[in-house]
């Protein structure tokens, strides 16, 4: 089996594991070396599977098999191909909540790190009117 195949939607097998929160099978994914920081057909890489709702267990689990926390996005078409988004915190602005932020930040999230409009994870929850809600 082709183990970079990526799903109809470009997600890589980790992603998917990571996303349906399938531990086991992410943490299996995970000790390759080829995968664990491998982005999908839609420019994300693993650390930007999770959102919301993270699991400490998987997340520290990928981080210790050499996952990027920090690794971003890429834009894979148009005309700013190739042009690095945000990290996992910007992800987290959008669709998690202050427990999310909170882990992700206590292993090694970067908080100053810009996405392609030049924000910081900060200035996203503020243009989110969500600043209060992750006392930042």
């Amino acid at each position: 089996m082709e183990k970079t195949v990526c799903n109809d939607d470009g997600e890589s097998l980790l992603n998917v594991a990571i996303k349906n929160n399938a531990v086991d099978i992410a943490l299996l994914l995970g000790d390759d070396p080829e995968l664990i920081n491998m982005r999908d057909k839609n420019g994300n890489p693993p650390a930007l599977a999770f959102k919301s709702h993270i699991n400490e267990k998987l997340l520290k689990g990928l981080i210790d098999r050499g996952m990027d926390i920090n690794k971003r996005s890429v834009i894979m078409t148009g005309s700013k191909k190739g042009q690095e988004c945000g990290n996992l915190l910007h992800r987290i602005a959008l669709f998690g909540n202050k427990e999310d932020f909170d882990l992700a930040r206590k292993y090694g999230a970067n908080i100053e790190s810009r996405n392609s409009k030049e924000e910081k994870p900060k200035d996203v929850l503020k243009r989110l009117n969500k600043l209060d809600e992750f006392s930042l």
